[in-house]
């Protein structure tokens, strides 16, 4: 595909801006419209891309193709001028699959932990002297950004299921952490979004990973397939040795052999399957032991991925892009395990109106592993709202007395005043819940000075 100008719709999203920036960093000239102005907008104009924030169809005639999500509303104008323009255009999905092609892709996918297994990927290969480029869904701590630059031929990227856009990718291995059913607006129910995931393994060349639960999946798939894990029944495994606060020390054991004394900053069973998955991975495509021991001890995270805010004796405060009721119980039971002590404060803001419908009662009961729950609206990002769907819903399930249901913008003076000595507050969801993390992380060091002189 020749691509000579690319205007994106909806630019500010983790997705299309990493493929903004690609086509960038290839002197093709791109810009793009968003909705809403945000840091992560306003590291792109940093970085040379024009972006604006009204629906003027004018700003795309100059532009040969258009780029849009499933996100941007239909009556879109801006989109309605490049369908009646006869614009080039294509879905996000459709131009990865096209960029795709003319790499060896190793893609990784699964409901949960797809973006910090990417991350981690693409770092171990770094560390050990393989320039990969890569597409990341969350920004990379260690290099601040959603899309890593490389030189050769080989590319990370995070296959995601909705909208079943991973069918377009075509990858030479793959990972597959979870199969948990999510995107039922889509799917509709449990066996399709199941053959979703069958459908993409069948489009592995090569060989895929499965986490090792994933045993009844492994045998409605025809390509090849290893397990990994961390019980000591797979192929690939880990042993830990000793957790010390959020530190993980553990060996790597494969038919290859054994790296042993990895060092990993990062709490928490998933965290340490997701390590799994890519070292295993980048031993695979060309990454040696030191740059593995290298890799696991200096990943730093991506943003909104167990990221802590205050970590101090009495008060921890931690923000989690959790949003399905699997990955806020992995978070709560992490929490649990690495702060015993603490009283666990949950702030929840559930991400659609039809995820929250599907699965009312699993957030109910994950969120119930919290000694305190405040629940946001929900956010409704693509949505329309869906009669008596609310989080109230979730609300009339929670089994903890102490509950609550208050806006976001309440958050900040309303959260001080259930800390208890010691607490860990989280905030967690996928929508704009991000936006109260800097206001709410001041109003606690505040709040923590004052408690620390009286």
């Amino acid at each position: 595909m020749n691509l000579t100008s690319v205007f994106f719709l909806g630019i500010g999203g983790i997705g299309m801006s990493a493929l903004a920036r690609f086509l960038k960093s290839k002197n093709i000239p791109v810009a793009g419209y968003d909705k809403t102005y945000t840091p992560l907008t306003q590291q792109l104009q940093n970085e040379g891309i024009n972006i604006i924030y009204e629906d003027l169809p004018d700003a795309i005639q100059d532009f040969d193709y258009v780029v849009y999500t499933p996100a941007i509303p239909k009556n879109l104008k801006l989109l309605q001028y490049a369908i009646h323009s006869n614009k080039l255009i294509l879905k996000r999905a459709q131009l990865l699959g096209e960029i795709s092609k003319n790499f060896k892709t190793l893609a990784v996918a699964g409901t949960h932990g797809k973006t910090t297994t990417s991350g981690m990927l693409a770092h171990l290969l770094k560390s050990s002297g393989i320039q990969c480029s890569a597409f990341i869904g969350g920004i990379s701590k260690n290099y601040n950004s959603n899309y890593i630059s490389g030189n050769n031929d080989l590319l990370v990227v995070e296959a995601d299921e909705y909208d079943r856009s991973f069918w377009t990718l075509f990858p030479e291995y793959a990972i597959i952490t979870s199969v948990d059913p999510d995107h039922l607006d889509i799917y509709h129910d449990t066996e399709n979004f199941e053959r979703g995931f069958i459908q993409f393994a069948n489009q592995v060349k090569t060989k895929i990973f499965l986490h090792e639960h994933l045993i009844n999946f492994s045998s409605k798939i025809h390509k090849a397939y290893d397990f990994y894990g961390i019980t000591g029944n797979s192929k690939y495994y880990l042993k830990v040795k000793n957790s010390d606060s959020l530190i993980n020390y553990f060996d790597y054991f494969s038919p290859q052999g054994c790296i042993q004394n990895l060092v990993f900053h990062f709490p928490g069973e998933h965290n340490l399957k997701n390590i799994c998955a890519a070292i295993t991975l980048a031993l695979l495509n060309g990454a040696n032991e030191l740059g593995i021991q290298t890799g696991v001890r200096t990943f730093q995270g991506i943003q909104r991925r167990f990221d802590i805010q205050i970590n101090t004796k009495d008060l921890v405060y931690i923000d989690d892009y959790a949003h399905h009721p699997i990955e806020i119980s992995a978070l709560l039971n992490a929490v649990k395990k690495l702060l015993p002590n603490h009283y666990i404060i949950a702030i929840f803001q559930p991400h659609l109106f039809s995820r929250t419908r599907d699965f009312y009662k699993e957030f109910a009961s994950s969120l119930s592993l919290a000694d305190e729950i405040v629940l946001l609206p929900i956010y409704p990002a693509r949505e329309l709202s869906i009669p008596h769907i609310t989080s109230n819903i979730i609300y009339q399930q929670i089994t903890k007395n102490h509950k609550h249901l208050i806006n976001l913008h309440h958050l900040p003076d309303f959260i001080p005043n259930l800390i208890k000595k010691p607490t860990v507050i989280l905030t967690i969801g996928a929508g704009d819940i991000d936006t109260i993390v800097e206001p709410l992380k001041q109003k606690l060091i505040k709040y923590e000075k004052i408690i620390d002189t009286t």
